[in-house]
Parts: C-alpha cells; sequence; structure tokens
C-alpha cells in the first residue's frame, strides 16, 4: 500500500511529495528513506519512464520494511537540494535537505507504526541521490545505521571525500555499488575512480562496506530495481 503525504519546506522554497510504502501486518517497523520518490514507486510520476519497482522487491523474501520516498525537483533544482556544497552545479542546499528529511521521519514516526530507533532507520539513493546518503552518513550517523549507496556520482566535487575523512561514524551497515558503464554528466571512469575511492575511505574509517562492481551495469532505474531486492536483503535481512 502507498500513501502520500504533502509538506511545505519554507527552506527548499517548495512543497515536497512524500511516498510512503506500508507493509502489510500490524509492526512496528524499520524505515527506509529514499531520495527521488517520485522515480521509486509509480511510472506515471518517474522521470523517464522507469521505477525502482520498491513494492515489487519485497517478493523475495525480504523482512518487512517502511519504505519513505521523498520527491525531488525534476529539473537541476534536483542538483541544488541533493549536494550541501555550492559549484558549478548546486546552490548546495544539501543540508537543508537532509534537515527536511528529518523532519519528516518526525512525522512518519508520529503516523506510521515504526521502529523509530537508529538501529532500524536507514537512508539510500542513487547518483546524487547516492551523493546525499552518504553526506547523511558523515553528518547523521546518529539518526541512520544502514546505508545505500548506489551508483554515487561522488566525482561532482572533491569535497565529499574530505566530508567522509573528517567525520565520526557510529557503527554501521553500508551498501555500496557501481557500474561499469555508468554515464550521466560524468562518464564511466569518474564513476568506479570516485566509487572505489570512497570506499577506501569508508573503510579506513572502520567500517565494513559490501561493495559491488556490476559489469556492464548503466546509470538508470531499470539497473537499480534489478539491485534493490539485494540491497534490502542486506541492509534489513530476509523474512525468517
Amino acid at each position: 500500500m502507498i500513501q502520500r503525504h504533502e509538506a511545505f519546506s519554507a527552506s527548499l522554497n517548495r512543497v515536497v511529495t512524500i511516498s510512503v510504502y506500508v507493509p502489510r501486518g500490524d509492526g512496528p517497523f524499520p524505515v527506509l528513506y529514499m531520495h527521488d520518490g517520485h522515480n521509486l514507486f509509480d511510472k506515471a510520476t518517474s522521470s523517464y519512464n522507469q521505477i525502482w519497482q520498491v513494492e515489487d522487491a519485497f517478493t523475495y523474501d525480504i523482512a518487512p520494511v517502511i519504505v519513505v520516498g521523498i520527491d525531488a525537483p525534476q529539473d537541476m533544482r534536483r542538483l541544488d537540494e541533493l549536494c550541501p556544497f555550492v559549484n558549478q552545479y548546486s546552490k548546495g542546499l544539501g543540508e537543508q535537505y537532509l534537515q527536511f528529511v528529518l523532519e519528516t521521519k518526525a512525522m512518519i514516526d508520529a503516523t506510521y507504526p515504526t521502529k523509530p530507533e537508529r538501529e532500524s532507520t536507514g537512508i539510500m539513493g542513487a547518483s546524487m541521490g547516492g551523493f546525499i546518503s552518504t553526506v547523511a552518513f558523515a553528518m547523521h550517523s546518529d539518526v541512520f545505521s544502514k546505508y545505500g549507496f548506489v551508483s554515487n556520482s561522488y566525482w561532482i566535487d572533491e569535497r565529499i571525500f574530505w566530508l567522509l575523512e573528517q567525520a565520526t561514524l557510529a557503527p554501521s551497515k553500508v551498501y555500496m555499488d557501481v557500474g561499469t558503464n555508468e554515464a550521466g554528466l560524468g562518464d564511466s571512469k569518474q564513476y568506479l575512480e570516485s566509487n572505489r575511492r570512497m570506499k577506501e575511505i569508508i573503510e579506513a574509517k572502520g567500517q565494513v562496506v559490501n561493495y559491488h562492481e556490476f559489469d556492464e551495469a548503466e546509470h538508470n532505474e531499470r539497473e537499480w530495481a534489478v539491485r534493490l531486492p539485494l540491497i534490502l536483503r542486506y541492509l534489513f535481512g530476509g523474512q525468517g
């Protein structure tokens, strides 16, 4: 079941649509916060007529999880919100966006049968969604303990590496991947090299990283939908 909410964010200056997948049962359930919520459940709202097929992923005997999708503008403002650094691509509203995610968490915990503690809370995204999830790791590991970093656009700003190197990270469960044929604003070499570099930094901080490179995988929701059951099972486990 998908339920939708709308909330105005003054710092982002827009109404944000929040889509919530609620599993069957009474709960309480762990919660996964995902970016680009418009690309998760419904092709009618998607940017490229492709979705993560989140509901279908749970047919693979994944433990039940509430999945909260937070939409992004389907234009260059998306880069403003998913990056905390001012650069040629972004106005650097990432910290404001993450504050909205925390406000959304408070609303979700008050509305749904959640397990609100850190140990049951994850955050995940792809491309710039992976970038901002990594920022959340650096800045809010007191809130989230499960992280999915998918096809990450780390090359877009070198300061992301410094941010992780300087961060104090609570022990967490980290999944990371990249395809060998990624292409967006960057090219496949940039994706591979920057993701390998981030993996090494996170491991040097004492964290275990479940890291994958998928041969010939491209940069789109179709690829991410295929990987999603693997990611969910690693982060949250199976049903029994």
